[in-house]
This record gives C-alpha cells, structure tokens and sequence, in this order.
C-alpha cells in the first residue's frame, strides 16, 4: 500500500468524522429543544389529571406556569454555560479530526484534544449538579415534590451520560497518547 493511499484513507475518515461531528451537533441542539418544551411543561406533567391515571393521590397543591417559573429563574444561563461547553467540545473534537486527516492519530495533541473534551465534560457535570441542587431544592422548598422528580431524573440522566462521555474521553486520551510513546519509541529505533 503507497502512502498515499493511507493518507487518504486517512482524510476520508477525517471527513467522515466531522460530518458526524456535525450530525452530533444538529442531534444535540434538537434534544435542547426537546428539553425546553419538557421543562415548560413540566407544570401539566405533574397535574393532577395526569397523575390521577396512574392511582397517585391529588396533591395538595397547583403548580402554575407562573410559580413555575419564578422556580426556574435563572435556567438561561446554566442553559448557555452548558451550550458554551459543549460547543467547545465539539470544537476540540474537530481539531482531532484535523489532526488524523494529516495521518496523525497517535500524536500529543489528539491525546490532549481528548483530555480537554474529558475536562469540559466534567464542567457540564458540575453545571447539572448545581441544576439539581438549585432547582430540585426550590421544588422541594415549594412543595412540588412531583416536579423535584421529574428534574432530578432528567438532570441525574445528563449527569450519568456526561461522566461516561468523560470517562470515553479520558481513556481514549491515554490510548492515544500510549500508541504516541510506541510510535516515538519504533521512530527512534529505526
């Protein structure tokens, strides 16, 4: 097999991975809308008429979209600081992709690029336990104790998949970085 060969092999999965970066960007800007419309109707979701289905007791109290909202006051910007994140994420995940489509895959900079992916994600991870704390606690605070649960399981599930991202992340940095030292070690040999 020529070289060229290989480094084109090598740039066709470059830009298979960026398409996918892509499509993982679209996928996860549709599920924040999905999540917006969720967290709006979060209020209904814990109405009595639904919960009545399924033999819950009535709850003692009404949670308006009103009141609703004054509990999720300030949800923008955690919302922006996780948006910020994962952009970045996605930008560092790019600039590994640049990196193996110059058929360089085992090199410092892919095992750092998915080191800041691991970290960014453990950022993510820290901005949700905040969410739950604020959030679930003024839920309680208020007495909507159906609502606590909902936001606690949809924000404990976002924290549950940003750890095993940064968990991926991190040992693939030191897979990378492992196979880096080989190749060093083969270049000085020969």
């Amino acid at each position: 097999m020529s070289r060229t060969e290989t480094q084109n092999r090598q740039y066709r999965l470059s830009v298979g991975l960026r398409i996918m970066t892509v499509a993982i960007a679209a996928f996860a800007g549709g599920l924040m809308v999905v999540a917006s419309v969720i967290r709006r109707s979060v209020p209904y979701l814990i109405s009595d008429e639904v919960w009545s289905r399924f033999g819950f007791p009535k709850t003692a109290q009404t949670l308006s979209f009103e009141r609703w909202d004054e509990i999720m006051s300030g949800h923008t910007v955690f919302s922006v600081i996780v948006l910020v994140l994962c952009l970045a994420i996605l930008f560092r995940f790019n600039l590994v992709c640049v990196q193996i489509g110059a058929d360089n895959s085992f090199s410092r900079e892919n095992a750092s690029g998915f080191q800041t992916m691991a970290w960014l994600s453990l950022g993510i991870v820290a901005v949700y336990v905040c969410k739950i704390a604020l959030y679930v606690s003024r839920c309680i605070s208020g007495d909507f104790a159906r609502a606590a649960v909902i936001l606690a399981v949809i924000y404990g599930s976002m924290i549950v998949a940003c750890l095993i991202f940064a968990f991926l992340c991190r040992s693939l940095s030191k897979l990378v970085y492992n196979a880096y030292e080989v190749k060093l070690e083969n270049e000085l040999t020969i």
